[in-house]
């Protein structure tokens, strides 16, 4: 779809400079160098800024990687363990609480979904609810009556 279309990226990560056609500087809102990324650096224009950064942002995501293959094993390592403790079983018996929810987890669900969308559903639920009270009381209504006309409940 998008083949032969002119793309831009306003970027400060040097990654996406390399396989770009055209690389414009922009220095106090005005274009200061313009080019491919080969020929700005060979202009000497230092993207040394630009390459720390970037350099430092994938160290960080390396370090994550083996902060959380720490992690697995770590999971692992004790998970193996608390098997070992259960007697060969794998699953523990599920608690079961009644009562009404917190203002807390409406308060969740609110901000996870939005106050627009959240109000809309609560709207919904509030319509649907007053729909089954009035099929109800209709249903009540009808199966009360009585009528002598035999087609009535047809």
């Amino acid at each position: 779809i998008l083949k032969d279309k002119t793309r831009i990226v306003a970027t400060h990560q040097i990654h996406w400079l390399q396989p770009s056609d055209q690389v414009i500087i922009l220095k106090d809102q005005q274009v200061d160098r313009q080019g491919t990324y080969k020929e700005l650096l060979d202009a000497g224009v230092d993207f040394g800024p630009l390459a720390a950064e970037h350099k430092k942002q994938e160290n960080e995501v390396k370090q994550g990687k083996n902060d959380l293959k720490e992690t697995v094993k770590d999971v692992k390592v004790q998970t193996k363990a608390d098997n070992d403790k259960k007697d060969g079983t794998l699953t523990t018996k599920e608690g079961r609480k009644t009562g009404i929810v917190a203002l807390k987890i409406w308060e969740t669900y609110g901000a996870a979904l939005g106050i627009k969308v959240f109000a809309f559903l609560c709207l919904l639920f509030v319509i649907a609810q007053g729909f089954q009270v009035a099929s109800t009381v209709w249903l009540s209504i009808w199966s009360t009556t009585k009528s002598e006309d035999a087609n009535y409940y047809l």
